[in-house]
């Protein structure tokens, strides 16, 4: 029968051997064209409720997912599940890919899109809009020809657990969407995401990939005019509460919540942000902890590997571990962490602070405890290497970042060091 909301739909996996073709010449798609195969797309799942959710699960979802069913999007497919205006979906134990090399509009090798003609690849593994309460666990998206997700207008509570974004073409996730119906990429409610990998996304992920996540997989890198962050958002809200990520190695910036100025927090705690091309980690937010993690500004790793394709800008923005806008009464606390500054010649600083918004009056608060900072070199070629940097801060607003407490930490090969007590 049809699905209705509520329903529980298993994929067999046959022990990890199948392979499930979305697009054009699928089942069911008699009324595609040839010549826009784009639309020939799966129905979106119907929603669930609170006491019943919708569920997508593959077959090996309640013994440990030790194999996934894979869904695989051809002949220019927009995306392989979509999700528009739909509540309480549950998505376990999936792989999405498609079966080319190829990106959309950059790449070493661009897709074929005049049609007809037998191209295997897909834009997105996910697209959509005004999406509440959606969980995902055990979920691998790779290798698309542009984002891994493509969604926005996230609401209630969104749950990640053991999803890998890997080698997309653009983005690991791209929060917003401008085409579809929603207002962009205005995301409200809670973030639960634990055990989240983005990695070398602007790279070309082979195809076959191999069985187990190996960086040989990830070549001929373009940051495609710097549009390749591994998860990025224009405006945005809510509560952001972040453990495990590993964020690295994307052509762009790592996780950017810059324009973030709406959260009321992001929580951050034993993760990994590396060689990403841009910077490591930015946002605004009312207030951020981050604790127990590492940022390592190795923003030139993409070149330095020999893994370009093309490339704009290396170390763009500086890549530094840190790009903060201030936002008013801001509170940041940063603790048990490890900074490595940039090996950007254009960058000095671990942290980077901006007064975007115009509106930081001196209220905000700064506090560094236990944490190790790391300049590459003690003989930087401009100016002085230094722990914090004000771009354009003036007035109360400067006057309260100059104020930053750095307690019980070691700061190494800067040629100064910052104010506080018991530090080495």
């Amino acid at each position: 029968g049809v699905m209705v909301g509520g329903d529980t739909l298993i994929i067999d996996d046959n022990s990890g051997t199948a392979k499930y073709m979305v697009g054009y010449g699928m089942p069911n798609t008699s009324g595609c064209s040839s010549y826009s195969p784009n639309e020939c797309i799966m129905k979106g799942p119907p929603s669930g409720t609170a006491s019943a959710t919708t569920k997508i699960y593959g077959s090996a979802w309640n013994t440990g997912c030790g194999s996934k069913p894979q869904l695989w999007g051809t002949q220019n497919v927009d995306q392989i599940i979509k999700l528009y205006s739909v509540n309480y979906i549950d998505l376990e134990c999936l792989d999405m890919t498609d079966h080319s090399i190829c990106g959309y509009i950059y790449g070493a090798t661009q897709c074929n899109k005049t049609f007809p003609n037998s191209e295997t690849y897909a834009k997105s593994g996910i697209r959509g809009t005004y999406v509440n309460n959606l969980t995902m666990k055990n979920i691998s998206i790779h290798g698309m020809a542009a984002q891994g997700i493509l969604m926005g207008d996230m609401g209630g509570v969104t749950t990640l657990s053991h999803v890998n974004l890997d080698g997309n073409y653009y983005n690991g996730w791209d929060g917003d969407d401008t085409q579809l119906l929603g207002t962009g990429s205005m995301n409200n409610g809670i973030m639960n995401w634990d055990h989240v990998n983005v990695r070398f996304n602007g790279f070309q992920e082979a195809y076959p990939a191999s069985a187990s996540f190996t960086a040989n997989d990830y070549t001929n890198a373009d940051d495609q005019s710097q549009s390749n962050d591994g998860i990025g958002s224009a405006v945005t809200g809510g509560t952001w509460n972040l453990s495990y990520l590993n964020i690295s190695h994307n052509m762009s910036d790592g996780l950017d919540l810059l324009y973030c100025a709406n959260c009321a927090s992001i929580n951050i705690d034993k993760s990994l942000f590396e060689g990403n091309e841009g910077n490591q980690l930015k946002f605004s937010t009312k207030n951020l902890n981050l604790t127990n993690s590492i940022l390592i500004g190795n923003c030139n790793y993409a070149s330095a590997s020999g893994k370009v394709f093309a490339q704009d800008t290396p170390c763009r923005s500086g890549g530094v571990p840190l790009s903060v806008t201030a936002v008013q009464g801001s509170n940041y606390k940063i603790s048990n962490t490890t900074l490595y500054a940039a090996t950007d010649a254009d960058s000095s600083a671990v942290m980077e602070m901006v007064d975007r918004y115009g509106t930081c009056n001196g209220t905000e608060t700064y506090a560094m405890k236990n944490d190790i900072f790391v300049s590459p070199t003690s003989t930087p070629p401009n100016g002085q290497w230094q722990p914090y940097y004000n771009v354009n801060l003036s007035g109360l607003c400067s006057t309260a970042f100059a104020a930053i407490t750095t307690d019980h930490s070691v700061v190494y090969n800067f040629q100064s060091n910052p104010a506080g007590t018991g530090n080495v």
